[in-house]
């Protein structure tokens, strides 16, 4: 019983953790957009994960620590879960690869709601590679926190274009992503996990800025500032907090939760960008907040038995 409310309360400090992880992302949608403006999305990438990634070695510089432990180790498992966070990096540059280039060509509303699509695809991922049963709490909490962002981001006019369609791509993607992570933190610690993932992300980030072509990085104000957001805070923290989490929440859970990013985004866009908020918009918050909840509650109640 003991250990039941123990696990209980780190899935609830896990839960916090990812509940500050959507206020970040979401105003990320914001921060996006204003860098965007005079950023390529190549160069918003290579930034984004270098920073995160040398945030995610502050610790081991600051402690003296060397970093040959990161592979030194040779079992089998250890070794598995490595691979799963490389892995990882890569969908994760996938991710924002598809999804920054997206927003190019379609509207932000419309990236959100397509790259929320992860959210139906975790519990699948699971099911088919994780060996995990396809719980029906999960599917429907899934599909009303889709039906959620749906409310909040899409208006009457929606139709499939290139934009779109890369939006489409990316939600696999970071489906993917969470499915990785979760299967390499049950080999590996979650620090040593974000930062394999993160040096990923860096090489292939950095490898795609080298294809697209080289010009000298430019510091203009508000887009910069967006920049070091997007790096440092909703990067280098974020993902950590996130791998941090799933070591107690399963993916299904986290995509559920992290489905909370449209609500914050309106949210910043009503606040920032002085965008008009709407019934609609209400409706769509509630039924996300319905769905995190509902979750948390049925997962916690299985926890419990």
């Amino acid at each position: 019983m003991e250990r039941a409310i123990r696990a209980i309360s780190a899935r609830n400090w896990a839960r916090l953790a990812l509940l500050f992880v959507t206020v970040v992302w979401g105003a990320g949608f914001v921060a996006a957009d204003v860098a965007l403006r005079t950023y390529r999305p190549s160069e918003i990438l290579l930034f984004r994960f270098i920073s995160g990634l040398g945030l995610s070695l502050l610790p081991l510089i600051w402690q003296r620590r060397p970093l040959a432990p990161l592979v030194a180790r040779s079992t089998r498992g250890y070794r598995r879960g490595r691979y799963y966070a490389l892995a990882c990096g890569f969908c994760l540059f996938l991710g924002f690869l598809f999804q920054t280039e997206g927003l190019q060509f379609t509207t932000p509303s419309k990236n959100a709601f397509l790259t929320s699509l992860n959210v139906i695809v975790v519990p699948f991922l699971e099911a088919i590679f994780g060996r995990e049963r396809l719980r029906p709490s999960r599917l429907v909490a899934a599909g009303l926190a889709l039906f959620g962002v749906g409310l909040l981001t899409l208006d009457a006019n929606f139709q499939i274009g290139l934009g779109d369609g890369l939006s489409f791509i990316c939600a696999f993607c970071f489906a993917a992503q969470m499915f990785l992570l979760s299967l390499a933190l049950r080999e590996i610690s979650s620090e040593e996990a974000i930062r394999l993932e993160l040096l990923s992300a860096t090489v292939f980030g950095a490898l795609y800025y080298l294809v697209v072509g080289l010009r000298p990085l430019r510091f203009e104000g508000l887009p910069f500032l967006g920049l070091l957001f997007l790096g440092f805070i909703s990067t280098g923290l974020c993902y950590f907090l996130q791998s941090l989490s799933q070591r107690y929440l399963s993916a299904s859970e986290t995509a559920i939760i992290l489905s909370l990013i449209a609500v914050f985004a309106c949210l910043f866009s009503v606040w920032l960008l002085g965008e008009a908020l709407s019934l609609r918009m209400l409706l769509g918050a509630l039924c996300i907040m319905m769905a995190v909840i509902g979750i948390n509650f049925f997962e916690d109640k299985r926890h419990r038995l």
